[in-house]
């Protein structure tokens, strides 16, 4: 009952914490019996909770014991289905504890569960896929072993991809891989188990990167990301090229990650050097791009809730700032900053809301109290979005007086960027590749 009441809350928090969610495949999600569902881990706790909230089936997840350290946090964590994987930075005397985890494992698998695991073993906020642990691999082949294979467990790789891992409001895109089965590698474990896991993880591997974005080499990764914007603005701008055609945000990454090897250092550095005046003048290379300037009767309406907006910002900028300072005072690690803004902002959000709704049921009627407590809700909901609004025209009038004060300058730009599409996405660098 915690885990479907949670999972609601979370596909809430989901929703509105990326501005873009896209999810491929997940027809290839076995719509019952036992699944191993595996990925990559870029994100902390985060990358388990949108794989729950997106997936209609219930998860069951391993999650480093040291979360675990509490009596009731063992059983809040129970209870949204964490399981303690213990890892050698816990102490080498508690690894003996993994095999507890890993019955507990074998029995999901007997009920027909989806256990989720991330054989990366840390988390970090890259784009790359990093040395696949055992773990995995061996609670499958134990758990099968102990069956003579007759569990059929499912495997089913996915990618977890975020266009701007440590920052909220941006673009998740999921993509899953076609399942194999375990008993695909039954006689090779019966008769070398050691080659057997090794060649189970180089499938995972295998699948898995074919579903995320790998930056290499890694002394390119910061131009990749470049890369990456003009692309999506030119996908947009220009849904007929070539190079871009028909691909969402994910198939565009992976299409440039493709040619970053064979990219010479003169046009990496004019491309920096586009950037860097895009940075001088406080531009973006969406306004760049092409036409971004149609007239909306929204604009003028939206002044009209001027009052709605800074009542919103009364009731939530507070929760917002408290989360955003506490997670930058107390986390360390980069890979963990998101998951912790992601369960601050909205704890405190829920717990607002939740003081709100007990509040108002006290002085009126509950119905008064339930409609109170959407009205709050939409009040959130309407000043984010509104928000971002403001900024964007704060960025687009810098850019029309710009351009009537510089059009020179603006027009530059413009070349610039249509000399860089042309030799970077050009047809004849594709065929070289």
């Amino acid at each position: 009952m915690i885990y479907k009441i949670l999972k609601v809350l979370a596909w809430i928090a989901v929703k509105i914490y990326f501005r873009k969610i896209s999810c491929e495949n997940e027809v290839n999600i076995p719509k019952k019996g036992a699944v191993l569902l595996v990925g990559n881990h870029p994100n902390s706790f985060l990358d388990a909770v949108v794989l729950a909230v997106l997936m209609k089936r219930p998860l069951h997840f391993l999650a480093r014991s040291d979360v675990f350290d509490k009596p009731w946090k063992q059983w809040i964590l129970s209870k949204l289905h964490m399981i303690p994987i213990y890892r050698l930075q816990e102490g080498k005397e508690n690894l003996g504890k993994n095999e507890i985890t890993f019955e507990r494992c074998q029995k999901l698998f007997e009920a027909g569960q989806i256990v989720l695991i991330f054989p990366e073993g840390l988390s970090i906020a890259e784009k790359r896929l990093r040395k696949l642990k055992k773990g995995a691999a061996k609670v499958a082949f134990q758990s099968e072993a102990a069956h003579d294979f007759g569990l059929d467990i499912e495997v089913v790789c996915v990618g977890i991809n975020y266009s701007h891992p440590t920052q909220a409001r941006q673009a998740l895109m999921i993509d899953f891989a076609k399942p194999f089965p375990m008993k695909d590698f039954k006689e090779e474990y019966q008769a070398h188990p050691a080659q057997a896991i090794h060649s189970l993880n180089e499938e995972i591997e295998k699948r898995i990167s074919d579903k995320i974005v790998i930056i290499e080499p890694r002394n390119r990764e910061h131009f990749a990301e470049q890369l990456f914007i003009l692309g999506r603005n030119e996908s947009k701008k220009n849904p007929e090229n070539s190079f871009l055609k028909n691909l969402n945000d994910l198939r565009i990454e992976q299409r440039i990650t493709t040619l970053l090897p064979n990219i010479p250092p003169k046009e990496i550095q004019k491309v920096e050097d586009y950037f860097q005046e895009l940075q001088t003048y406080h531009l973006h290379d969406v306004f760049i791009a092409g036409n971004t300037f149609k007239n909306n009767v929204f604009y003028l309406s939206s002044y009209l809730t001027l009052p709605l907006y800074y009542l919103g910002l009364l009731f939530y900028y507070p929760l917002a700032n408290f989360a955003h300072q506490t997670a930058e005072k107390k986390v360390k690690n980069t890979q963990f900053y998101t998951s912790v803004h992601f369960a601050l902002h909205f704890g405190m959000v829920l717990l607002f809301n939740l003081f709100l709704f007990v509040f108002l049921t006290f002085i009126f009627h509950f119905i008064y109290a339930l409609l109170g407590l959407f009205a709050s809700l939409f009040l959130g909901y309407f000043t984010l979005n509104f928000y971002e609004w403001k900024q964007d025209i704060i960025i687009k009038r810098h850019y029309l007086r710009l351009f009537k004060k510089n059009t020179p300058l603006i027009n530059q730009l413009k070349m610039e960027r249509k000399e860089i599409i042309k030799s970077i996405f050009s047809e004849s660098r594709i065929l070289s590749k």
